[in-house]
């Protein structure tokens, strides 16, 4: 089996029909569900890491004052960073510390069902890198989205809210090649989340807003 996967990456239109194809096959598996199947084609990129963030994250008490937009709009950017980050598999604790700002945004009952999601999407991250080094290429998962179009609805103690132009973006660089802004294949928000319209779901507990797997 392992021989097959391989011969993929030898084709660059087959190994991006791979991942989209892998990225459309979520279907109600919570906000990263999909993560331990589709990482598994991505390869750790390289290269400059200065605007990569000092400090992880937002602190957990900066959020408890965000408004359900401003919850998933921070996610979603530390989502691009920490997948990005070229430490998070030579750095141990850098990894758990991702891990535990990622984790961090969704309901606390929740939240070890999704350690364990983060945790196995960095370990097939990694063998991504693997799959993809033979080739000499890698790739970045990017969730792209204009902040200026973000809607939320608030019903009570919960909220959805709407990228409408959000996109799962797939960049393929060979070699020592700088990756630009265009995506070599991309797919909508909904196959990431789960929901038909990509809304993603938050429930207030406490006074906070947090991620949840719960469409209510």
């Amino acid at each position: 089996m392992k021989k097959k996967v391989s011969a993929m990456f030898t084709d660059r239109r087959l190994h991006l029909t791979f991942v989209l194809t892998c990225i459309s096959c979520a279907v109600r598996l919570g906000l990263i569900g999909l993560l331990a199947s589709v990482l598994v084609s991505c390869a750790l990129p390289t290269g400059d890491t200065s605007d990569l963030p000092s400090q992880i994250g937002l602190p957990p008490e900066q959020q408890a004052s965000l408004a359900p937009e401003a919850v998933v709009q921070s996610f979603f950017e530390d989502f691009n960073f920490a997948f990005n980050d070229p430490l998070i598999f030579e750095d141990a604790d850098r990894r758990v510390q991702w891990i535990d700002q990622l984790v961090s945004y969704f309901v606390p009952s929740e939240r070890i069902e999704h350690r364990s999601l983060f945790a196995e999407a960095f370990r097939t991250y990694s063998t991504g890198q693997y799959l993809l080094g033979g080739n000499n290429e890698t790739m970045m998962l990017e969730v792209r989205f204009d902040e200026e179009t973000i809607e939320s609805e608030i019903i009570d103690n919960r909220a959805l809210v709407r990228l409408p132009d959000a996109v799962v973006c797939v960049i393929i660089t060979s070699g020592a090649a700088t990756a630009d802004d265009t995506c070599d294949g991309e797919s909508g928000l909904d196959t990431l989340i789960g929901t038909e319209d990509g809304a993603v779901p938050l429930i207030r507990v406490g006074g906070r807003w947090f991620l949840t797997s719960d469409v209510g």
